[in-house]
């Protein structure tokens, strides 16, 4: 067998198995909302008890630092009870992606957040 037979068998499996890598990553993304687990977060507050999953669960994916997760159940809590002002908070908070930024809200950060205090300061 030659070497550059070799290495293309070698580049062969290689790509087979990174392959069988990638799918099986892929399933695991894919599984990841039924395996994650975040602790036990409340957050007290006056919002329906209809909604109180939704926040406590936002607060655990922003503990996380898993920012849009964490918005999406905001958003969620907010339109099941649009008085429920920390809904509005959570929002805002997980629109500000701090790690990695500047320190400060910016562009389209600070858009979003402001948007959801306006939101916020007309609910009760």
């Amino acid at each position: 067998m030659t070497i550059a037979r070799l290495s293309r068998q070698l580049v062969i499996a290689l790509i087979a198995s990174l392959a069988g890598v990638a799918a099986a990553y892929d399933h695991d993304i894919q599984q990841m909302d039924a395996a994650v687990s975040l602790g036990t977060v409340h957050l007290d507050n006056s919002c329906s008890s209809d909604v109180r999953t939704d926040i406590d669960r936002g607060m655990g994916y922003l503990y996380s630092f898993w920012f849009p997760e964490a918005r999406k159940q905001f958003e969620t809590a907010a339109q099941r009870d649009p008085e429920c002002s920390i809904a509005y908070w959570g929002e805002a908070m997980s629109g500000y992606e701090q790690i990695g930024g500047s320190g400060l809200p910016e562009g389209a950060q600070l858009k979003v957040g402001l948007e959801a205090i306006a939101r916020a300061q007309s609910a009760h």
